[in-house]
């Protein structure tokens, strides 16, 4: 189900997010990499169900240009993220990195999955309203 893979894509950023924070707080190696390991999970989970639901959602005859647009603006993404990020280094330093992006990530998710269950309410909505309709004809 389509919405359900959209969550748990919007969950998967949602741990990465967290994990990133944490690496901002940590203090030990082995924590770190509790961090990297979490946020690797978080990640997998992510590109799985987001690829899934890509491909139910596309036409088959659509899937390598759907897929090629979204594998360009992801690189795009990760390059845009390499330079803010060195910027970010050298005005808030390591630590600061970590827990700017973090956030972000949350902030990202969660208003991601605000839109998206209200963008769902109102078309469940629309369904009921045009069932209840349709009726009373």
């Amino acid at each position: 189900e389509p919405d359900r893979l959209v969550m748990v894509t919007l969950f998967g950023e949602l741990v990465v997010g967290m994990a990133l924070a944490g690496c901002a707080v940590t203090a030990g190696l082995a924590a770190t990499a509790a961090c990297y390991v979490l946020a690797g999970a978080g990640a997998c989970a992510m590109q799985i169900a987001w690829g899934a639901a890509l491909a139910l959602s596309t036409p088959e005859d659509r899937r390598g240009r759907q897929l090629a647009g979204y594998n360009a603006v992801v690189r795009m993404a990760a390059s845009a993220a390499l330079g803010v990020g060195g910027l970010l280094l050298a005005w808030v330093g390591p630590r600061g990195v970590y827990l700017v992006s973090g956030a972000g990530s949350v902030l990202v998710a969660v208003l991601a999955g605000l839109i998206w269950t209200g963008r769902a309410a109102v078309h469940r909505g629309k369904t009921t309203s045009h069932i209840l309709n349709n009726g009373t004809n």
